[in-house]
């Protein structure tokens, strides 16, 4: 019983929710980088002028 005590104390809603908003900046960064990597091809996808928005906007606010 102790054990699903502990488990349940380590995951609460508010670490999941940091955990998740990590994972979502890592992506968006790595997402970034890889953009910036293609700028120089033809052909760059959708979602980088989403990210790059994204980007733009959250250092804007700084």
């Amino acid at each position: 019983m102790k054990q699903k005590d502990i488990l349940d104390e380590e995951w609460t809603p508010l670490k999941l929710i940091g955990l998740l908003m990590c994972v979502g900046v890592l992506f968006i960064i790595g997402h970034y980088q890889y953009c910036h990597w293609r700028n120089g091809e033809k052909y760059t996808p959708r979602s980088c002028k989403v990210v790059t928005a994204i980007v733009n906007t959250v250092t804007g606010m700084k």
